[in-house]
């Protein structure tokens, strides 16, 4: 029996580089479900209908803001929409700027001869105490209305968590042991999906009003579960491998380096599945490189 796999993407731009993530993830194995943010240029009738064995699916749009809850609720609504679909063997959360190190077929097997591990980047509670404060311990109502921005509503929540803290009323039902993060991107089997679909309702409570849940809500919700004994690496600081993704995030910064040439070599001999993040705008040559290898030893060699 053939192991399905439900490929789940959150796109933003690169409209060219979305149509080349799809087409290398077509396959029959795999259906590929997208969202595409509410403000974005993408074009969605160019994105139909470019697959040839895989289904395609474009949930409604939503309105994604850096850091703000509605990350958490694009990927519930990607899970929601594809545990509907069909109970995969796997559910793998990428990027529209994302792109496989392999062959597609390679990386299906992969995830199939290690079925039933959690692959999850995942680093330790004692770790996130420093920023447990600044990301859950205080609400910030109007996180969705600034992102990266510094602006009046970044200004406002500020304010609003220093009376918050002059007040008393950091939020007691939370304790800093009960949370950890990492990635936000993994790969997880059908009986995990569903545990967290289940659970969506305290996953809304609890992070509604936080910063950047999309790094914390997965990780945090294994802890003391069966699923932490599931994990691929079952160990914090897991590092690149708990997830199989070349991700570089320079110290202090929030976001990966872009990979182009000097760096795409490092990438490809990591011995990791995924890299992140790719622009075909400015490295168009890195892609084609990468895809054009990939195909080859896919087809043992022939173009």
């Amino acid at each position: 029996m053939i192991k399905r796999h439900a490929y789940m993407i959150v796109a933003h731009d690169q409209e060219e580089l979305l149509q080349i993530l799809i087409r290398a993830l077509d396959s029959i194995e795999n259906d590929i479900f997208v969202h595409i943010d509410k403000d974005s240029s993408i074009n969605m009738d160019k994105i139909k209908g470019i697959t040839t064995q895989s289904k395609l699916y474009i949930i409604p749009r939503q309105k994604v803001s850096w850091g703000g809850y509605s990350l958490v609720k694009v990927e519930m609504a990607l899970l929601k929409e594809a545990t509907q679909r069909c109970s995969y063997s796997y559910y793998h959360l990428l990027s529209g700027v994302d792109l496989p190190l392999k062959g597609i077929e390679e990386v299906n097997e992969f995830y199939n001869s290690n079925y039933g591990k959690q692959f999850i980047n995942i680093r330790s509670p004692k770790e996130f105490k420093k920023y447990y404060n600044q990301r859950v311990a205080y609400k910030m109502p109007f996180k969705e209305r600034w992102g990266k921005e510094i602006n009046f509503f970044k200004v406002a929540d500020k304010l609003l968590v220093q009376l918050q803290k002059i007040l008393g009323l950091k939020n007691k039902n939370l304790e800093e042991k009960d949370f950890c993060f990492g990635s936000q991107w993994w790969d997880i089997t059908d009986d995990l999906a569903r545990y967290i679909l289940k659970n969506s309702n305290q996953i809304e409570q609890t992070y509604k009003y936080s910063s950047c849940a999309d790094e914390i809500f997965v990780q945090s919700l294994i802890l003391n579960t069966k699923y932490w004994e599931e994990l691929y690496i079952p160990e914090f600081n897991n590092q690149m491998a708990g997830n199989m993704r070349w991700i570089t995030i320079p110290e202090g910064k929030s976001s990966p380096l872009t990979i182009d040439d000097t760096l795409i070599e490092e990438a490809k001999s990591s011995g990791m599945l995924w890299a992140r993040k790719f622009d075909y705008d400015k490295f168009p040559n890195v892609v084609n490189d990468l895809i054009r290898s990939n195909k080859k030893v896919q087809f043992n060699g022939e173009e």
